[in-house]
């Protein structure tokens, strides 16, 4: 509708990756021909990452149409294929011959075959991977055996992982540990500057057909940079719809308040706050369930008891039947007399004439579930357990310094951590409860001992994170009891030396 308004010829906000309109600012450009220097190198396996709508997948086209003529591509988008599909859809995309009765083993096989044919004819082959973050960590790891097909000299096939933040998270799994070693280069997609902001919107809408003077001032590109939180999807959506409110008002410039107004209208919802919903949502489901399942234990536990009492009820107060001249005697058994008749009432059962009580069943105590262990822990109470003794506290306190020092060892020094808070030698319940916040985590809590000033303390560390974007995004996913320290991003480095210069942020 604004096109011609703004002599435009075609929108110049599609929320498609055209090549043609590939913005090389913000270290797009740079990240472009290191990747293509890399692969053409014989590198194994790249990784990027990205926030979602970042401009992964422009760059993963931007990628395969610089390769075309030098590399063989193929392109995987699904990221729910298992560990044997994966290897299917290689083959599949290179045409790969395969007979429905061939087994994995056959598969690979062939695929190998094919691969070295085509490196003795000098070519080689790329698997672009996008949405790898939802990738099953088996099919990671079989990702990683597929870079294992190598000649002496060369890789037969190559790698390039594209993934949002949750990548690294996974790529930290201990089972996966190989495959994040195997990774040679790994990028990180910044968000837009308002600087860059505006040469992109600049770029775009000449890229359009549009000539005539600046349409969105710099106050507006601050304006379309903070809404957007610099994500080049969300720019393009708040861009369309400013040009827009600016046609319906019959402007000749994007103001500030059209940003307004295409803001309410695309009802955008921050990421830091996408980010916390999702694990309330989750949390609130595991409570509902613990919740749900404990009312039910006793429900059935209540119902149990009293069905007991009313039937033990029941055998005390039944009077013995009368026996009738026809009742037949049992083989083995005396017959007894018959009760005579007597003129006084029958008395009331006294404790003396009552048979024994049956022995009380004392229910086994139920540990609770990890939902229901998990909420507690995160609602900051301290009495989910019973206090743990000085010897079983101290073997608590070996057994974290002991996967600190293991972590310290294998960690990357060029790599991130959360320092939570430091604590006295003596860490009591503290340590106890660390664990059971720990359990809810998806990450884990580090000990290691620190002096300051001559007086000894423990410092307690949060997970490793491969970037600084990383690190300051998962302060936000910490639960309250964490964040109350007000966690600060340290390098791993300053940890493995606590003696050399810091580097808190």
């Amino acid at each position: 509708m604004y096109h011609e308004h703004f002599g435009l010829d075609e929108p110049p906000f599609r929320n498609t990756p055209d090549t043609r309109v590939f913005y090389s600012g913000s270290k797009r450009g740079a990240i472009l021909e290191a990747m293509e220097y890399a692969l053409l190198q014989g590198e194994g396996i790249l990784k990027v990452v990205g926030e979602v709508g970042s401009g992964k997948t422009m760059l993963c086209r931007m990628l395969e149409s610089r390769l075309a003529g030098k590399m063989e591509t193929v392109f995987i988008a699904n990221p729910s294929l298992t560990p044997d599909t994966i290897i299917y859809a290689i083959a599949v995309e290179l045409n790969v011959t395969i007979a429905e009765k061939n087994d994995r083993f056959q598969v690979l096989q062939s695929l190998q075959r094919l691969l070295l044919k085509k490196h003795a004819e000098g070519r080689h082959v790329v698997v672009l991977v996008e949405e790898a973050q939802g990738m099953p960590l088996a099919t990671l790891e079989e990702i990683r055996l597929l870079s294992n097909l190598e000649t002496t000299r060369a890789k037969l096939l190559q790698l390039v992982l594209f993934g949002q933040p949750e990548l690294d998270l996974n790529l930290a799994h201990p089972s996966i540990r190989q495959l994040k070693e195997r990774i040679a280069y790994q990028f990180d997609l910044p968000r837009f500057s308002p600087k860059e902001c505006e040469e992109y919107l600049g770029m775009r809408m000449r890229a359009a057909g549009y000539r005539g003077p600046t349409l969105f001032s710099p106050k507006t590109c601050r304006a379309i940079c903070k809404q957007s939180e610099g994500l080049t999807r969300r720019i393009n959506m708040l861009a369309d719809k400013a040009l827009m409110c600016a046609y319906i008002d019959k402007k000749d410039q994007v103001t500030p308040r059209h940003v307004r107004q295409a803001t309410k209208e695309n009802r955008l919802t921050p990421l830091s706050v996408q980010r916390r919903i999702t694990p309330l949502i989750l949390l609130l489901a595991l409570t509902a369930i613990a919740i749900a399942g404990m009312t039910g234990f006793y429900l059935a536990n209540r119902f149990q008891t009293e069905t007991i009492t009313a039937t033990h009820q029941t055998v005390i107060n039944t009077p013995p039947e009368k026996a009738t001249p026809e009742t037949r005697q049992e083989p083995g058994v005396a017959k007894q007399p018959d009760p005579q008749p007597s003129s006084t009432p029958p008395q009331e059962a006294t404790p003396e004439s009552l048979p024994p009580p049956l022995p009380e069943v004392k229910p086994r105590p139920v540990p609770p579930s990890p939902e229901s262990t998990s909420a507690h822990a995160i609602s900051g109470s301290k009495e989910t357990f019973p206090p743990l003794t000085s010897d079983e506290l101290r073997h608590l306190l070996e057994q974290k310094l002991n996967a600190t020092n293991q972590w310290l060892k294998t960690a990357d020094a060029k790599h991130y951590t959360l320092q939570i808070t430091r604590l006295p030698n003596r860490l009591g319940t503290w340590l106890q409860e660390m664990i059971m916040i720990e359990t809810h985590l998806k990450g884990r809590l580090f000990i290691r001992p620190t002096t300051v000033n001559g007086q000894s303390f423990y410092t307690i560390y949060y997970n490793d994170y491969a970037s600084e974007i990383a690190a300051r995004q998962a302060i936000e996913h910490l639960p309250q009891r964490l964040r109350q320290f007000h966690p600060v991003i340290q390098r791993v480095a300053q940890v493995m030396n606590p003696n050399g210069p810091g580097d808190k942020k």
